[in-house]
């Protein structure tokens, strides 16, 4: 619940642009996805120490859940340029020649992106009917993670392109 109050109150005092959606979006949901991670883990470790049981399912629903927040999570880093990136060569240059560099990065970003949405579609439609072993869920919504987190980088790397233009 403080969670939602923070994340209530910074959405107000930050800016409205397309790329805050994704952290407005996507925050809660990695929040949610890791709160069962820990309840689960917690379960998991509690019940196998204490009463030496082990749960069938708890491994599919961490390993499942790892997935999506790792995915959510990049988008999230690219929309707030948290991800890594060294400039110690392009602060070399002068501002007109860093701005090329940065358009460059960001196509590249967005082909990466690309390519890799539409080599995900083929494994999604392949993974339609396979069902996971304990928890029974269909293994193509664990890997929709990529082409929405791909989708979703190439939509912010874009918005970066446009804005960086109008500058």
């Amino acid at each position: 619940m403080q969670y939602l109050k923070k994340f209530i109150i910074n959405t107000q005092l930050q800016e409205k642009n397309t790329n805050f959606f994704f952290s407005k979006v996507f925050g809660p949901v990695i929040a949610i996805i890791f709160f069962v991670m820990i309840i689960v883990g917690t379960l998991q470790i509690f019940l196998r120490y204490f009463f030496n049981i082990s749960l069938s399912w708890s491994n599919e629903i961490l390993i499942f859940s790892f997935i999506w927040i790792t995915y959510l999570s990049i988008t999230i880093a690219l929309s707030k340029k948290l991800h890594l990136g060294v400039d110690m060569i392009t602060n070399l240059f002068p501002n007109s020649v860093q701005l090329k560099i940065k358009l460059f990065s960001n196509i590249l970003i967005i082909i990466f992106c690309i390519i890799i949405f539409f080599s995900s579609m083929p494994l999604i439609k392949a993974n339609f009917f396979q069902f996971s072993p304990s928890l029974g869920i269909r293994m193509s919504y664990i890997y929709a993670s990529i082409p929405i987190s791909m989708l979703s980088m190439a939509f912010i790397t874009f918005n970066e392109i446009v804005k960086n233009k109008k500058e």
